[in-house]
Formats: structure tokens, sequence, C-alpha cells
């Protein structure tokens, strides 16, 4: 008798709901985040650039956990997503609280790993390495952001001299 537990177990598939929903979380933080120094800082160039890269790709990558919990016969389960509207201090303390999110999805993802080699499930640890590759995206970008921003301020450029140079700012999504 078939039993999909033998695919995937429940406890696997409630850790993909909660990276789903750390995804969708991302958007919205993302959203954020580029809707400030858009509106806020003035900062249009740097703000579309970001929202089409980064902030439309984090449901895309919500979706795949979604789609493998489907994929053996699981539902997700949707968290509803509220206060992510912040009025940040600066642009460094915007991209702070992105890198924090990030660095959660992070930690999830290792755990989901180590939960996938507990239970000897080679393709879900394959899923979760692929996962893993994927938020290095994230993680490049923004660090590279806090990192170039930051020294670009302290160097006496404007947050119009940064817009302005934008694409020096921006990493291709691969």
């Amino acid at each position: 008798m078939y039993d999909k537990r033998l695919f995937l177990t429940q406890r696997l598939a409630d850790k993909n709901s909660e990276l789903m929903n750390l995804y969708f979380k991302l958007n919205k933080r993302l959203d954020n985040f580029v809707n400030y120094i858009g509106v806020s800082l003035n900062m249009n160039k740097m703000s579309d650039a970001l929202h089409q890269k980064y902030a439309h790709l984090a449901p895309i990558n919500a979706d795949d956990f979604s789609d493998y919990n489907a994929l053996y016969s699981y539902r997700s389960h949707y968290d509803t997503i509220t206060g992510e509207t912040i009025e940040y201090d600066n642009i460094l303390s915007g991209l702070e609280d992105v890198l924090t999110l990030i660095a959660d999805i992070d930690l999830s993802l290792s755990d989901a790993k180590l939960m996938g080699d507990d239970e000897q499930n080679d393709d879900y640890v394959k899923f979760i390495t692929d996962q893993i590759k994927a938020l290095r995206i994230y993680k490049k970008q923004f660090i590279l952001l806090y990192d170039k921003i930051g020294m670009a301020l302290s160097l006496g450029n404007t947050l119009m001299d940064i817009d302005f140079a934008y694409e020096d700012y921006i990493i291709e999504v691969e």
C-alpha cells in the first residue's frame, strides 16, 4: 500500500510551509524597503531596480516550497503577513532589516537540510541545497548594498549620487 510519508514526512512539509511564509515575508519587506527608498529617499532608480530583480523574485522562491509540498500531496499552510510597513531611520537601517530576515531564512534552510539528513531523504536534501544556493543571490546583493552604500556615505557621497550610479550597486540575477 502506498504511504506518502515514504517520500516526504509531515515534518518536512511543515518546514516547507515555514520557509514559504518566510519568503512571502521577504517579498513584503523588500516591497516596503524599495517603497521607502523610492518615496522617502527619492532614490527611484535604485528602488525600481531592486523591486524588479529581488522583490519580484521572492514570491517565486516561496512558490518553490509550496510546489514541492504539492508534488508529494501535502498542502502548504499560509500565514497572514502583516505589519511590514516600516519607516526607517536611514537607508542602512532598512538594509539591516532586510538582512536580518535573510539571515532568518538562511538559518531555517540550514535547519531544513539537517532535518532532511536526519530522515535520510536525499531528494529533499538536494532540493534544500538548491534553495540554499538560490538564497545566495539575496545575501550577495544586500550585503554588497550595505557595505558599498555605507562606504559611499562615509566618503561624502549623497543618496542622490548613489541613486545616479545605482547600476554600480546592483548584481545581475543569475
